[in-house]
């Protein structure tokens, strides 16, 4: 076949260069418009996974948060079942309270003004001293087993200092104790 200066020969049809540039240029914006949508595509799909792993990630930390809000308030509620009573003596391994979070290793309870009880609470003191908020009498540690809120307001309760007791499976032994003659329900380490 002879072919002539600027014509190509496709599939049969004789072409000349300004059309197979016209040509070759529609497929390149096709390629590239595709890229975009293709890339695009990706994008969305990536961020929608992303949000998706945040969402869950949030959603299984918040578990361990309902759990401290429920240690807090089955303690709270024992706390005033003393303090509506004439004189009361709860011991929290005969009646437990709500379990917690396995991370928690112990809670203290006092406030920043009261001298330690024991020697082996000074880090949690120090801690408490630093990171919660005033008037809180109820401190978990370690401060990120809640995935949020660490230290509570335990109403009608007040203790001789600062303390901590261990928590084991869950679980943390305190007596609690209103006698006849006190306004207020008083905590202690057993």
């Amino acid at each position: 076949m002879n072919k002539k200066r600027g014509q190509l020969e496709t599939s049969g049809f004789r072409k000349s260069n300004p059309e197979r540039a016209q040509e070759l240029h529609h497929n390149k914006q096709a390629v590239l418009d595709m890229s975009f949508g293709m890339i695009f595509s990706l994008i969305i799909i990536a961020t929608t996974l992303a949000i998706a792993g945040y969402m869950i990630v949030k959603f299984m930390n918040a578990g361990s948060n309902v759990l401290c809000g429920q240690f807090k308030e089955g303690l709270q509620r024992s706390i005033d079942d003393a303090w509506r009573s004439d004189g009361a003596s709860i011991d929290t391994r005969r009646e437990p309270l709500p379990s917690l979070p396995s991370d928690v290793k112990e809670i203290c309870f006092g406030n920043a003004t009261q001298s330690l009880l024991a020697l082996k609470d000074k880090a949690n003191y120090e801690d408490f001293k630093e990171y919660a908020l005033p008037g809180r009498n109820l401190y978990i540690t370690p401060r990120t087993a809640c995935k949020g809120e660490f230290s509570y307001t335990l109403t009608h309760a007040t203790s001789q200092g600062f303390f901590c007791v261990p928590v084991k499976k869950g679980k943390a032994s305190l007596l609690i104790v209103k006698e006849n003659t006190s306004a207020l329900v008083s905590l202690s380490p057993l």
